[in-house]
């Protein structure tokens, strides 16, 4: 069933894949001044804002020996990605639409470009903060895992932008509904929550039942040196049967509107 989400029209190489991401970085931010730096700029105006609130002006003392903020952080940049991948991958059919009421063109492709748009900007954030990390001491070691969990967020993301991409095509409200889940889903997530401290209460029942708490205690695993994935095999299996999940109601979503596609987004 997957195996149809890649066959069909001509098949795009690599180097077209990355002039359609490069343009895509591009056309997100014509016309501003500081162009794509301002993807950088808004995530760093919150960690400020955030820094000066908890440390400076609440005083909240350091979470597992670590600067509260660098520990919100650790957590902060794989939600803000995950959030980049849904919101891009939302729009993506329809703004490309010209591509696929014109010409071949392999659908699933387009959340791709979104996606990996996302990726070149969460990347350069993680290198910010590992620098960051590194030069307080903190153990190197855990960070050989960072690139698996990058992965495993990415291969959620694109598939759950694949859907939402398909399914705005046919439910154009599913944009607005989209950032009210998002919103929900923060304060649902070990962002500004410690789960060791939430033990036994409400949250932590919500807190464990979320998918995405796998993942962003994940980064924070390899970027505080906390522990391995292989400590944490059943929450890792769950998370990968998840993602399974989503890529095959995206095969099935795809099937079912790809051959009134193209009509949908006239």
């Amino acid at each position: 069933m997957l195996h149809e989400l890649f066959s069909g029209p001509p098949a795009m190489g690599g180097r077209q894949i990355l002039l359609l991401t490069r343009n895509d970085i591009r056309a997100r931010y014509a016309g501003a001044r500081l162009g794509a730096l301002w993807s950088m700029a808004l995530p760093l105006l919150t960690i400020l804002v955030l820094w000066y609130v908890y440390e400076r002006g609440l005083g909240n003392p350091p979470v597992e020996n670590v600067p509260y903020i660098l520990w919100f952080t650790s957590a902060y940049l794989p939600w803000i990605f995950f959030s980049d991948l849904l919101t891009g991958g939302c729009r993506c059919l329809m703004d490309y639409s010209f591509l696929i009421t014109r010409i071949p063109f392999k659908v699933p492709l387009l959340p791709l470009v979104r996606a990996l748009s996302a990726l070149f900007f969460h990347l350069l954030f993680l290198a910010l903060l590992t620098g960051i990390l590194l030069s307080r001491g903190l153990s190197g070691k855990y960070l050989l895992q960072l690139p698996l969990y990058v992965l495993l967020l990415f291969l959620l993301g694109l598939g759950l932008a694949l859907v939402l991409g398909l399914g705005t095509v046919c439910i154009r409200d599913l944009e607005a509904l989209l950032q009210g889940l998002l919103q929900l889903l923060f304060w649902a997530s070990p962002v500004l929550w410690n789960p060791d401290a939430m033990e036994g209460k409400e949250i932590w029942k919500v807190l464990s039942l979320n998918p995405l708490s796998f993942i962003l205690e994940g980064y924070r695993d390899a970027l505080l040196g906390r522990r391995w994935i292989w400590e944490r095999r059943e929450a890792a299996l769950a998370y990968l049967v998840l993602t399974g999940i989503v890529w095959v109601l995206g095969a099935c979503l795809y099937r079912k509107v790809r051959p009134r596609l193209a009509d949908r987004l006239h």
